[in-house]
């Protein structure tokens, strides 16, 4: 990563090209000045960090619908949620919009749709989950 411009017009154009990241180093520098002992400051830092970690895991979050609202495809629907929070899939997952469907076959287009008939079976879920994904 570049360092920013010192002068107002080189980082003027600076935040344009990486906005993200101005943001971010403008949102530590505030609360950084805030801080009065280097105590407090690192405080700052660790809630930041957590902050930023908390925020990033819910931009990740899926969003998965019931078709017909069964008991069925709700509890596939709480299986899922659970192993998704127990298993690191992120390098699995690429749609974060699914369906859960009992009378249809897993399916990856236009929606990505599964089964619930896998709902007593974590093995078999996750599976299904992670093929439908690589599609």
């Amino acid at each position: 990563m570049q360092l920013r411009p010192e002068n107002k017009e080189a980082r003027e154009e600076w935040r344009r090209r990486h906005p993200k990241v101005a943001s971010q180093k403008n949102f530590l520098t505030t609360l950084m000045s805030c801080a009065d002992t280097s105590g407090t400051r690192i405080t700052h830092l660790l809630l930041c960090r957590a902050l930023a970690t908390a925020s990033a895991r819910a931009s990740n979050a899926i969003n998965i619908e019931l078709k017909n609202g069964t008991d069925v495809e709700r509890e596939t629907k709480v299986q899922l949620e659970r192993l998704l929070k127990s298993y690191d899939l992120q390098k699995y997952t690429f749609t974060r919009h699914m369906l859960i469907d009992e009378q249809d076959t897993p399916h990856s287009h236009p929606v990505l749709t599964l089964h619930a008939r896998h709902n007593n079976s974590d093995d078999l879920l996750l599976s299904t989950y992670v093929h439908e994904q690589l599609h």
